[in-house]
């Protein structure tokens, strides 16, 4: 991934690639286009490998560490104090099968939607942790959250 990001300096770099015997500025443009055009491909399967599978929430203790698109109905949505958000998946605290947790200074804390989200299907990707024996994603950003 470094060979893209060397060919920016493509002015001093073909100067003196064309000092080496038998080399030309062209060859050197054209590395420069399929190295780019590898990182780009390696980078694209690597987003394709981090792509989440989708698990019911009742699942998801069994998928601890793993990176995972949660499924549930939230139950109940509750914000501390301390302004952390949880949504509770499955059946209210402390039965919950799985929870959501948004952190205070999550900007998903602010989106008008939790507002009215007890009740419906929810996705929620991230990392899988367990938090008090109970499996749970935190949720950072809006992306992590799909309402259905």
């Amino acid at each position: 991934m470094l060979l893209p990001v060397i060919c920016i300096y493509v002015d001093d770099a073909s100067r003196f690639y064309d000092r080496l015997p038998g080399r030309s500025t062209m060859s050197f443009l054209s590395l420069c286009k399929t190295a780019s055009t590898i990182s780009a491909a390696v980078f694209l399967s690597s987003a394709v490998a981090q792509s989440a599978a989708i698990i019911p929430a009742n699942e998801a203790a069994a998928h601890v560490n793993e990176w995972a698109t949660v499924e549930g109905v939230v139950a109940k949505v509750f914000t501390s104090k301390s302004g952390n958000t949880f949504l509770n998946i499955g059946a209210t605290y402390p039965n919950q099968t799985f929870t959501g947790w948004i952190p205070p200074a999550s900007p998903v804390n602010k989106l008008p939607i939790l507002s009215g989200i007890e009740g419906k299907r929810v996705k929620i990707t991230g990392r899988i942790e367990i938090y008090k024996d109970k499996p749970e994603i935190r949720i950072n950003a809006a992306s992590q959250l799909e309402v259905k």
